[in-house]
């Protein structure tokens, strides 16, 4: 999700509840087949819970925030996220809802 942080998120209703969920990869240029499986700590992966459904991500690398869209808050607008301030806690930033839903950024 930005500099050494891989992420994901999902929109399925029936799974629901995924959130923003997030990885440090800052060790991922010492993974080889030689040493597979590797084992991740809890300490390099993370829940963002400040939503439970997403249909899509955007990252602005410059400011550092993350716009999730098609969420289940924000009236499904833009729910935005700072990941540049401290890349393994994101924090709500704010909400931009005056046109509903957006799909896809």
């Amino acid at each position: 999700i930005g500099a050494d942080f891989g992420g994901g998120s999902g929109s399925d209703p029936i799974l629901g509840n995924h959130g923003l969920q997030y990885y440090n990869l800052d060790n991922i240029e010492d993974i080889t087949t030689d040493n597979l499986p590797i084992t991740v700590s809890s300490e390099d992966i993370g829940l963002y819970t400040g939503f439970k459904e997403c249909h899509n991500l955007i990252i602005n690398e410059e400011s550092g925030y993350l716009y999730a869209v098609g969420t289940d808050t924000c009236s499904g607008g833009l729910h935005i996220i700072d990941i540049k301030t401290d890349p393994g806690n994101p924090t709500f930033v704010t909400c931009f809802s005056d046109e509903g839903y957006i799909h896809d950024g």
